[in-house]
């Protein structure tokens, strides 16, 4: 789906490069003033993605091992450095975890069910934020992509398959209190190197992301036409 959506922003970009080339070489000569344009066009609208990016990468993150915790709960503090959307994720750090992820959330078999009924990453997981209640319950035939439930979206800040627990705003300065349990034991939890990651939004970052990577697919065509130009015209001074 990805690939048609991205092949569609490139033809459509292209349509839009051929049209305005045509009408610029229709009513104007010096086709080296179209490419300056197209190059200084690309550069403005790089500045407020680099910006959104460099504000993104001022929120903090905070990672809690489950080593804090009293029977399976951990209970934290965070105090957000800049306001901003934050979510609460819940990963494990042993490799073993996220093969059986993969194992259990691609194949249907009844074998699938008498393993992964049962398996950590597939436990409740509730708690509350600053007093506001939640409570995930993934589940092994649930499709892969529901980041409101479903463990294996990655977490950017780890880089790290995790669990999405809840989002909130968080104020600049003003600490954070939150308590999670997860239907497990001790041992399980400690076995697996689980961890709460609180730290910027992943939706916000994925939105961000999505629509740079769909703006440079869009101005490949004028990329091209520029260095196209460009080429001409070193040719033209050599020869």
């Amino acid at each position: 789906m990805g690939i048609l959506i991205a092949l569609c922003i490139l033809i459509f970009g292209s349509v839009c490069a051929l049209i305005i080339n045509i009408i610029w070489i229709k009513f104007r000569k010096n086709i080296a003033t179209l490419a300056k344009i197209y190059l200084a066009l690309f550069l403005l609208f790089c500045i407020p993605f680099a910006y959104l990016f460099w504000q993104y990468s001022q929120l903090n993150t905070m990672i809690i091992p489950f080593t804090r915790l009293s029977a399976n709960s951990v209970s934290f503090n965070f105090t957000p450095i800049k306001s901003g959307n934050y979510s609460v994720d819940l990963a494990f750090f042993d490799p073993a975890i996220n093969k059986k992820y993969f194992a259990c959330g691609f194949s249907w078999g009844k074998s699938t069910e008498k393993e992964c009924h049962n398996a950590l990453i597939f436990r409740r997981v509730s708690g509350t934020i600053n007093t506001l209640p939640f409570s995930v319950h993934a589940h092994y035939q649930q499709v892969l992509g529901d980041d409101d439930l479903n463990y294996g979206f990655e977490n950017h800040s780890l880089k790290e398959p995790a669990l999405h627990l809840i989002q909130f705003f968080g104020k600049a300065n003003i600490p954070v209190k939150g308590r999670i349990t997860v239907a497990a034991n001790n041992a399980e939890l400690v076995s697996a190197k689980a961890a709460i990651v609180v730290g910027p939004s992943d939706d916000d970052y994925m939105v961000v992301f999505s629509s740079f990577i769909s703006f440079i697919i869009f101005s490949i065509p004028f990329l091209l036409t520029t260095l196209f130009i460009y080429l001409i015209r070193i040719i033209k001074r050599v020869a």
